[in-house]
């Protein structure tokens, strides 16, 4: 079953929206490289609505109904659904956001964006754009920077570790030893 969503309440919980200047439909600015725009101030500024939300569908009268919610508070276009695979969504939003990123200008000496880009004003650290990723992808920055290419390898037996499967395991246990038979901190693990 669907988890129905007020857009507002979704926008705290899908990590695209963002609020600030220049705004767009009162404020409800959104980051996603899907997202409607509209150009305001001479820039394209990504929009949060319902019918353009390209993480979940508009949620309609059936589907209250179907959720065992009344129909009577529903209002068109306000509502999303929220489905198994949100967060693979999220992912492939933020990877090709990634890449979008690596295309904005930045001063080689400052780090700093040289110019506007999706809500970051100008003169923007870029570690402080890389911690709103990081904060957001399922496997933070370094998977995206480095393409999940890295070996990460168990400090106890030596072997390869994988990535930990399961959304809650990952949240304290990001590793898995097969070797082992263990699930692993990232402390219990290293790079090469």
């Amino acid at each position: 079953m669907a988890e129905i969503l007020h857009v507002d309440e979704f926008e705290g919980k899908c990590g695209f929206a963002y609020r600030h200047e220049p705004f767009c439909n009162g404020g409800h600015n959104c980051r996603h490289p899907e997202a409607a725009t509209e150009k305001i101030a001479g820039k394209e500024v990504g929009y949060c609505y319902a019918f353009s939300c390209p993480l979940a569908p508009t949620a309609d009268k059936e589907s209250f109904e179907k959720n065992g919610m009344d129909p009577e508070l529903y209002e068109e276009d306000m509502y999303v659904e929220i489905f198994d695979g949100l967060q693979e969504k999220k992912d492939e939003g933020l990877k090709a956001l990634w890449t979008e990123f690596g295309r904005v200008p930045m001063n080689p000496e400052t780090e700093c964006i040289e110019e506007d880009w999706r809500g970051w004003k100008a003169g923007t650290f870029r570690e402080d754009i890389w911690h709103w990723f990081d904060e957001r992808h399922s496997k933070g920055v370094a998977y995206l920077m480095f393409g999940g290419h890295r070996k990460v390898i168990c400090r106890r037996c030596g072997s390869e570790v994988q990535e930990e499967n399961d959304a809650e395991l990952r949240k304290e246990y990001p590793y898995y030893c097969p070797e082992c038979d263990q699930n692993m901190y990232s402390f219990e693990c290293k790079e090469e």
